[in-house]
């Protein structure tokens, strides 16, 4: 536990609190020199919108009357969000709100640079992205950068190591940058979709050997709903029927004993497993080479002994479920904001997601652990003691009197 920042005074409302929430963070500036305090400055002044901070909470800001839809207000960018300060009598424009949210940013680096230290610690990780258009100054148009999300989760198989998950943005989705993000992890699996940037990963060079690529057989089992949704192939139908078998052995084993999760898999599974290649390939034998059912069967061959891997290790998932839901806020924000101000903007959100994802993964409310954790910073907590600044060490401080 961690001392939290002085509460704001009592009758304001919920916008006036974040803008004094906002304004602790600027006092965060004393904690360097002056001429430090001006590169750092320079630096965010290029930093635009954070999209979708709220939508990664889950809270709303404020409270908006011209929105009904309460999934829209949680979407907010800082554009909407001046406009709600507005209306409550606070005038703080963009550019502002982008300084104080990029200085957040600024001071919280070291814990997230402490939670990637337990990712590069984890023998199992996951791995997925998502698009996220981000503007291109000059050309009055955005492009396609995606966020990547890394994730160590061992709560199904009873693991004791705390769940961590860390965010970065890239400018496209070659497999140079998922290389990069993985650089000084020393697992042996990662778990991810069945994308031909992976590959490389399995070729590297470093003391673990190359990583074992786990395929995710939730990303098999839509590319055959979607056939099925247009056709109604009986072979496709198949196909999901014996996906749902495998999904309900797993659902039946989670948070089970690692060694039971093993032993109904190699029991119930593995004969489905084992089965189901030779009947893809006969199927496929049947089939225009140019149809969408032969181009998922290539897919579902493709992926090989990635999707057996979990039959051997009671570690691992036979899906990539626990990165897909860390992801899908992102997804929503995307939706309602469109893109990321600049490459800048999107560079500080995945710190910013980063630590609100950790949060909610370990049952810790995302905006009461930020709102600590900067006030400890402020209030100078040594960099020394960082560990104690993890999500998963905070536990709130209580209102309540004995």
């Amino acid at each position: 536990m961690f001392d939290a920042p002085a509460p704001a005074p009592d009758g304001l409302g919920e916008g006036l609190r974040l803008a004094w929430g906002a304004r602790l963070l600027d006092d965060a500036a004393a904690f360097v020199d002056d001429a430090d305090m001006r590169l750092v400055q320079r630096h965010l002044e290029t930093c635009e919108d954070l999209h979708g901070l709220n939508s990664l909470i889950g809270r709303d800001v404020g409270e908006d009357p011209d929105v009904d839809d309460r999934r829209k207000a949680r979407s907010a960018h800082l554009n909407r969000q001046a406009e709600i300060f507005r209306r409550q009598g606070v005038e703080l424009d963009r550019a502002r709100l982008g300084n104080w949210v990029g200085r957040a940013c600024w001071h919280l680096k070291p814990v997230v640079e402490r939670m990637h230290s337990h990712l590069a610690g984890a023998a199992r990780l996951f791995m997925d992205e998502t698009p996220l258009p981000v503007l291109d100054p000059g050309r009055r148009a955005t492009k396609k950068g995606f966020f990547r999300a890394m994730a160590a989760d061992d709560r199904a198989h009873g693991g004791p190591a705390p769940s961590v998950v860390g965010f970065r943005y890239a400018p496209s989705r070659h497999g140079a940058h998922a290389e990069r993000f993985l650089d000084g992890c020393r697992g042996r699996y990662l778990q991810c979709d069945a994308y031909d940037g992976y590959a490389r990963l399995q070729r590297l060079e470093r003391p673990e050997g190359g990583w074992t690529l786990v395929h995710c057989w939730s990303h098999v089992r839509r590319r055959f709903v979607k056939v099925l949704q247009s056709t109604g192939s009986p072979v496709v139908e198949t196909m999901i029927r014996h996906i749902a078998g495998l999904c309900a052995v797993e659902k039946a084993v989670r948070g089970r004993a690692p060694d039971a999760r093993l032993a109904a898999r190699r029991e119930l599974s593995a004969p489905v497993v084992a089965a189901m290649k030779p009947w893809l390939e006969k199927q496929l034998s049947r089939l225009s080479s140019g149809s969408k059912l032969a181009e998922h069967i290539r897919y579902t061959l493709g992926a090989g002994s990635g999707l057996v891997h979990f039959l051997d290790d009671r570690r691992l998932e036979m899906d990539t479920n626990p990165i897909d839901n860390l992801i899908r806020p992102v997804a929503l924000t995307r939706k309602n904001s469109l893109f990321a101000g600049r490459e800048i903007g999107a560079e500080h959100w995945a710190p910013l997601a980063s630590l609100v994802a950790t949060c909610k993964l370990n049952g810790v409310e995302p905006r009461a652990y930020l709102m600590a954790t900067l006030g400890a910073i402020i209030d100078g907590h040594p960099t020394k003691r960082i560990v104690g600044l993890m999500p998963w060490r905070f536990q709130p401080v209580s209102t309540g009197t004995a």
